[in-house]
């Protein structure tokens, strides 16, 4: 199958990789008990049916720590909060840059694309030899090859290669903000 082009013959949901369409393919085998009142949605947990309900009733389960704003499912809580965080969650796969929103990433991943990709990446490293777009890219890129940690995680001490690492760091493992 080629890549982007693998159809759920269920739900016709479009699959780019093998991976996603075989993890997709067990939500159609998985027996769903909890069935909603107001529709005709079903849920395989009990808790899931409650969020769906919440959005029924106009009630978000879950809410930014930092805006309020008011969300119906914790994975998009969690990619809001990133957002405020200035984590990158969108990573590219061929040089891994990060990006905060997908749709960036997905522009990016053009550049890779493009037949004229050699004529964007003039700022080269000189340890690696990775190309870059920007003196700035190539100025984070340098922080993968340094041994120096200049920021600290005032929590756990733990030190870290850069301000976005710190900020990743204690989201996750302290779950909380760091203020800028």
């Amino acid at each position: 199958m080629e890549r982007g082009n693998i159809y759920c013959k269920t739900c016709n949901k479009v699959y780019s990789n093998e991976l996603s369409y075989t993890k997709h393919l067990k939500i159609h085998d998985t027996p769903r008990p909890f069935a909603c009142t107001e529709c005709e949605k079903t849920f395989t947990q009990k808790a899931k049916l409650q969020a769906h309900l919440n959005k029924h009733k106009g009630t978000p389960t879950y809410c930014c720590r930092v805006c309020n704003k008011g969300f119906y499912k914790k994975d998009e809580l969690n990619t809001h909060e990133l957002e405020h965080s200035g984590v990158r969650a969108h990573t590219c796969d061929i040089c891994h840059f990060g990006f905060k929103r997908k749709f960036e990433l997905n522009k990016h991943m053009k550049r890779h694309n493009s037949t004229h990709k050699n004529q964007l990446l003039h700022f080269t490293c000189t340890v690696c030899g990775k190309g870059n777009s920007s003196n700035a890219e190539l100025n984070r890129h340098m922080l993968s090859h340094s041994t120096q940690k200049n920021y600290k995680c005032e929590i756990c001490g733990k030190e870290l290669k850069s301000k976005e690492n710190l900020k990743s760091h204690v989201l996750v493992l302290h779950n909380t903000m760091t203020e800028d």
